[in-house]
């Protein structure tokens, strides 16, 4: 397994370098105009929109990932960081095997009123009763879902998932087949969950949740990384040194999955939106002609209108209308009485397996709220920083962890605070599975530094 893979260097459609004003002077005829009210302001708002199934004239906005360090806020030690809506951080209290400790943490973030991440971590795998007496290694298997359009999807992966796939009769021989099929199995039973059937016994969709899927499955001393959407797994090695995606964004704008898309009947597309507000006369006072303040007649011809402000829209799937090309539910992008497309917008994971060596650190499971913010390389250099003692003793509120659980809470406390410091205005939820070597690192070689506390 090689860093350097395609995991690491993804390509994109789209212009990095394409000047939107320019853009929108060079396809004037294509603009769509409406005059809007401003509720805050109570000026007249010229809204235009530019759709583009161009991928020339599509722009691409600079990751995390490619954003270079000095446009980005400073890491902060996360006891510095104060977020509303704190959930309680999830820890280990024991090691499971290969994993030495976990941690999970989950926000609603800065702006939304509602949580529709999930979690699922399963330590202690149930063996079906027809091959109780079967010998199966230690098991176990984490999950993040994001989900979108409502909680149901995301949670029916929570509570269903692992479950399609250790019933398989593959499973735990060949992982790998069992992942597929046990996806595939939990696509098909969501998507009949999601219809019904009107009074005249039509056809009709009841629930139209999706949700994205990162799932890291260790069987053994084996791992299996498994990634449907745009949530994302990295592995840190040798004390942060290397740091490894184990997964690759399913997004519109990845240039293998716009592949994939064009040669299954599919489209993508982009809207770029230029808002600009009316002049404010209201200082003046009335209008002879009005009994409104500032709506003076003529004021749109005879005055200019506020430089326009760009909003770039992500880059989007048809059917669906997703900014994300891979996802379990969504009957609405995949059904065909919908006008879906079942070979589009797909459920098919993409997997990757390696054996766990003594110089692995952590993984590192994250939702795109999260990854939006802060690059693979931000999310490693933040656990690590987190156990620096030196640098957060200084800090009245730090309290040093005592154990390898209560340091891998702090690790996930800390970036999912810095990823809403960084103002990400999704929900945002973090898992880390950490193994020896973690805690060899940070706590050192003692006598006990196997011991399993």
């Amino acid at each position: 397994m090689s860093p350097n893979d395609h995991y690491s260097n993804p390509q994109y459609i789209g212009q990095t370098n394409l000047d939107v004003q320019t853009l929108f002077k060079q396809n004037a005829s294509l603009i769509t105009r409406q005059i809007k009210v401003d509720p805050a302001s109570g000026l007249q708002q010229k809204i235009q929109q530019l759709t583009t199934l161009d991928v020339k004239k599509m722009i691409h906005e600079v990751s995390a990932d490619e954003e270079g360090e000095a446009q980005k806020l400073a890491l902060q030690p996360g006891a510095r960081i104060i977020i509303p809506n704190k959930e309680p951080t999830k820890c280990s209290i024991k090691r499971n095997g290969i994993v030495r400790a976990y941690a999970a943490i989950t926000n609603q973030g800065l702006v939304r009123t509602y949580n529709e991440d999930r979690v699922s971590i399963i330590l202690n795998i149930t063996k079906p009763s027809h091959r109780k007496d079967e010998v199966w290694p230690k098991c176990s298997f984490f999950g993040v879902y994001d989900g979108h359009g409502g909680h149901n999807c995301a949670e029916f992966l929570r509570d269903q998932l692992h479950h399609f796939v250790v019933k398989q009769d593959c499973f735990p021989q060949d992982p790998r087949e069992a992942i597929v099929k046990g996806f595939r199995k939990a696509e098909e039973t969501f998507l009949q969950m999601c219809q019904g059937r009107d009074e005249n016994g039509n056809a009709i969709v009841v629930d139209r949740s999706g949700s994205c899927a990162i799932v890291i499955l260790i069987v053994g001393d084996m791992c299996y990384s498994a990634n449907v959407g745009d949530s994302r797994a990295v592995l840190s090695i040798s004390g942060g040194q290397i740091v490894m995606p184990l997964s690759r964004d399913h997004k519109p704008s990845d240039t293998n999955e716009y592949s994939r898309i064009a040669q299954n009947g599919g489209q993508v597309y982009q809207t770029t939106t230029a808002q600009s507000l009316e002049p404010d006369t209201s200082a003046r006072g009335k209008s002879k002609n009005s009994a409104q303040p500032g709506h003076y007649p003529g004021d749109a011809k005879t005055q200019k209108w506020s430089e326009p402000e760009y909003v770039i829209g992500p880059i989007r799937v048809l059917p669906g209308r997703l900014s994300v090309s891979r996802t379990f539910g969504d009957p609405e992008a995949k059904l065909a009485y919908r006008g879906g497309n079942m070979n589009v917008v797909k459920a098919e994971p993409e997997i990757r397996q390696f054996r766990i060596h003594k110089n692995h650190d952590f993984i590192m499971l994250a939702s795109d709220g999260v990854y939006d913010k802060m690059s693979n390389e931000d999310i490693s250099r933040c656990v690590w920083e987190s156990c620096d003692k030196n640098k957060w003793q200084s800090n009245p509120s730090y309290r040093p962890a005592q154990s390898v659980h209560q340091q891998c809470g702090l690790a996930v406390e800390s970036v999912l605070k810095n990823s809403l410091y960084r103002q990400s205005l999704d929900n945002v939820t973090v898992v880390m599975i950490a193994f020896q070597n973690f805690k060899r690192q940070v706590f050192g070689q003692g006598k006990n530094s196997d011991r399993d506390e």
